[in-house]
């Protein structure tokens, strides 16, 4: 099990982060979840959150855009959020995912201290 989702988390050195996040903007995710479909992204994104201890350098917007493929996959309409967060002299960001009024994220109390970027992902560009 831990080497299928392995094999999931590396998608990142595969596919580029820009191609996903264009991908997804272009894309009406505005449509209504079901509270199945919700749970069933919520037990991935548990999965992959375990699984990322054993990938070095995975981060937050590394599972975050995996979840997104997940739930394309799925046909599950979700959003990328990508929040701010000043302390003291130094900015911090955080990427999240988003499925009707539910936030995907394994700490949805910590994601709400972050300022979302409106539009994140539209016209951004990822290294």
């Amino acid at each position: 099990m831990i080497a299928d989702w392995l094999g999931v988390l590396r998608w990142r050195w595969c596919r580029p982060v820009g191609d996903v996040v264009a991908r997804r903007a272009s894309q009406d995710a505005s449509g209504h979840a079901e509270p199945a479909d919700i749970r069933a992204l919520e037990a991935c994104m548990w999965r992959i959150q375990r699984s990322a201890r054993w990938v070095p350098r995975s981060r937050c917007l590394d599972r975050a855009l995996r979840l997104l493929d997940v739930a394309d996959a799925m046909a599950i309409p979700a959003q990328l959020r990508i929040g701010v967060l000043r302390v003291g002299i130094n900015v911090r960001a955080h990427a999240w995912v988003v499925c009707g009024d539910a936030i995907l994220d394994p700490d949805p109390v910590a994601t709400r201290r972050y300022l979302p970027l409106q539009g994140a992902g539209a016209g951004m560009e990822f290294d």
